[in-house]
């Protein structure tokens, strides 16, 4: 070794110890990481996916630092860059994912070390010392992972083709995406009633779980909650590594009231609302995704987190759809919920009123009517409601404005009924 080589290689033993602190991690794994995300648009949809390459990109930085330096260089693929090859594999993606993740690293890498170096090193030939000996390993750490990856991949996506587990998870993506399914089929193969009320959970563990088999792990949790909501055992379907997702089915909508109270530190779980049939096991499913990603954005504190919780902050963050705001109307609004004219004279006076602090002479003369006209309109409209609409009225004016805006995109055709 040359005095030139021994000096890049002193450089780069300083570069490893620093360059390990939280605050340059986290400034490459965002870099990294947010050009990955383009280049591969189904990972950032995915929170879990996304938790998942944030985890894989920082264990290989700190893991190629902890090696860059040695004279001796060693590859050893961390097991959170393997676990992230299998979960690619176990939700159906090809094997380019996982090409377009290292290409996409290695440049994002590349340009980041180039800039850094072009900053930290005056001396020309110094720098390109380094430089030459930090690309060397580089190549040979990627290739190795990428081996190491592909072989991982290949083999769980195998393993996952030939298993009956993967011809129920394509079954139930079936479900999920609306496809035209024989419910007799679908339920005797998915050992799940597909006729009753579905409460759709997606269980996840974070890196502090610490379990040698999140799997097993997460299918105790899963029937830890089916045991607290008086249910049968769900339906329970690997959706990753470190992931799965669970069905319960049910006569009527259980109380999910006592869920925040489970638990154990690295263990989360997300809940959809209930709703009956193969279109509730798709919402409530669409609903659990959509508080997931809540919880990994927020890093939520509680073990479980319901999407009935989050259900203003998902719509209003763009995280719902218009079929998010035609079941939360449904629910807030029940029977007005109707494109008839009268009905539609009561959404109208409930959001005046509503939005004009619950004035009622206020409401009559902004609807130009009288005022127990409006008291009566209100009565009418809590009588079809059920219930006072003091006990939910932040989320019932948001659905009236939503069935304002979408119109008959979230109402429903109902006979015309003889209301004032």
């Amino acid at each position: 070794m040359t005095a030139l080589d021994q000096e890049a290689l002193d450089w780069l033993v300083q570069f490893g110890a620093q360059a390990r602190n939280d605050e340059q991690t986290q400034q490459l794994v965002a870099l990294v990481d947010g050009r990955i995300a383009e280049v591969n648009a189904q990972l950032p949809a995915d929170a879990e996916l996304a938790e998942q390459l944030h985890a894989a990109t920082r264990s290989h930085w700190r893991s190629f630092l902890a090696m860059v330096s040695r004279e001796v260089f060693e590859v050893h693929p961390p097991a959170e860059v393997l676990a992230l090859s299998r979960t690619v594999a176990r939700r159906g993606f090809g094997i380019d994912v996982v090409m377009r993740t290292y290409r996409v690293g290695q440049a994002m890498l590349w340009q980041y070390i180039t800039d850094f170096l072009n900053k930290a090193i005056e001396d020309d030939q110094l720098r390109s010392a380094v430089l030459l000996l930090f690309w060397d390993r580089v190549l040979e750490w990627t290739d190795t992972c990428v081996e190491a990856s592909v072989a991982v991949y290949t083999d769980e996506r195998e393993q996952w083709q030939r298993g009956a587990l993967a011809r129920r998870f394509g079954l139930a993506g079936s479900l999920l995406r609306g496809d035209a399914v024989d419910v007799d089929h679908a339920e005797s193969q998915l050992g799940h009633s597909l006729r009753r009320h579905q409460t759709a959970i997606v269980l996840w563990t974070d890196e502090s779980a610490g379990t040698p088999d999140p799997v097993r792990t997460l299918e105790k949790f899963g029937n830890d909650i089916a045991a607290l909501l008086d249910a049968p055992r769900p339906l329970m379907l690997s959706s990753g590594v470190r992931g799965m997702w669970a069905w319960i089915a049910t006569a009527g909508a259980p109380n999910l009231d006592a869920l925040p109270s489970i638990g154990q530190p690295g263990l989360h779980a997300a809940i959809g609302c209930s709703a009956p049939d193969i279109a509730g096991f798709r919402q409530s499913h669409r609903e659990a995704i959509a508080a997931q990603r809540v919880a990994i954005a927020t890093d939520y504190g509680p073990t479980v987190i319901r999407y009935s919780d989050v259900e203003l902050v998902c719509l209003t963050t763009g995280d719902g759809s218009v079929e998010a705001m035609r079941a939360m109307a449904a629910r807030e609004l029940g029977a007005l919920t109707s494109t008839d004219e009268t009905t539609a004279r009561l959404r109208e006076t409930l959001l005046a009123y509503l939005a004009g602090g619950r004035n009622a002479p206020a409401t009559a003369q902004q609807l130009n009517v009288h005022p127990n006209t409006v008291r009566y309109r209100i009565n009418q409209s809590e009588e079809l409601l059920g219930h006072s609409i003091e006990e939910r009225a932040t989320y019932i004016e948001l659905a009236l404005r939503c069935a304002q805006t979408y119109g008959d995109k979230i109402l429903t055709q109902q006979p015309d009924r003889a209301i004032a």
